[in-house]
């Protein structure tokens, strides 16, 4: 997973635009603190005041994600409960979003 995965290129498309590594795991966009993760996503600019509400619903969304020190990066497939993945249901996805 991307910070700049799919569903936030839907849900928050601005936040995209501004983060200046669009490509970085979600792994590489903290730090670990004293056992505690902390977010550091480095922004191109600051935000305008009509972009802040955004950027703080982004900030509520991450703070709910529960890292786990020493466990890396996993993805997971969920398109429906009982699909499984195929290329092609990860196409029929990925088309979906861009319509």
């Amino acid at each position: 997973m991307t910070v700049c995965g799919i569903a936030f290129k839907v849900k928050m498309p601005i936040i995209c635009v501004n983060v200046v590594n669009k490509s970085m795991l979600v792994s590489e966009a903290g730090i670990w603190d004293n056992k505690i993760w902390k977010w550091h996503i480095v922004w191109r600019r600051k935000w305008f005041e009509w972009e802040k509400p955004i950027f703080y619903t982004l900030m509520d969304e991450l703070q709910r994600i529960q890292s786990r020190l020493q466990l890396g990066d996993i993805w997971i497939w969920k398109p429906g409960q009982n699909e499984k993945y195929l290329v092609q249901s990860a196409y029929d996805v990925i088309t979906q979003v861009n319509r």
